[in-house]
């Protein structure tokens, strides 16, 4: 009849395969595949109606939560890259404390937008939630790709350090 959502027990960690999820930068979201061949129906339970998925303003102004985990990713580089700045054997330049500011203001910037959509999609239930998320992606989307690159240009090659908190 449609996409029907579903709550689904996933209790049973030996249906669970961790190490299929290998997204750099993304491990600590304990994604994964799940075997759900041969489960019992009793151990799912229905979430809301049939096709229920795609309506507005949840549909589209769900992305607040897109924006809210960016937010913090914003924040976590700008904590990282405060941490390589202390641990210089030098004080750092005007320039690399001025990147350091772009990249903290960046995430406020990111926070406004996940704040403002998840205020006016959960709380008000307003019909251009949809539409407002689109453009807050786009907006979170381009502020993460700066912040990103203003550590790469402050941090250098040491940003690239497979297993460390920036890489």
């Amino acid at each position: 009849a449609g996409l029907q959502l579903i709550l689904a027990d996933v209790s049973d960690a030996a249906r669970a395969d961790p190490t299929a999820w290998r997204l750099a930068g993304m491990q600590a979201t304990r994604s994964g595949t799940y075997e759900f061949e041969a489960l019992s129906p009793s151990r799912f339970s229905r979430l809301g109606d049939v096709n229920v998925y795609y309506e507005e303003p949840h549909f589209h102004g769900g992305q607040w939560r897109y924006l809210a985990l960016h937010a913090g990713a914003v924040a976590a580089i700008a904590q990282e890259v405060a941490v390589h700045l202390r641990q210089l054997p030098r004080d750092a330049t005007d320039a690399e404390l001025m990147r350091l500011a772009h990249i903290v203001s960046l995430g406020k910037t990111c926070f406004l937008w996940a704040k403002t959509l998840a205020q006016d999609t959960e709380v008000a239930g307003k019909a251009m939630a949809g539409t407002q998320a689109i453009l807050g992606r786009e907006q979170v989307e381009q502020a993460c790709i700066q912040a990103m690159a203003l550590a790469e240009r402050t941090v250098g090659t040491r940003a690239f350090t497979s297993g460390t908190r920036l890489e």
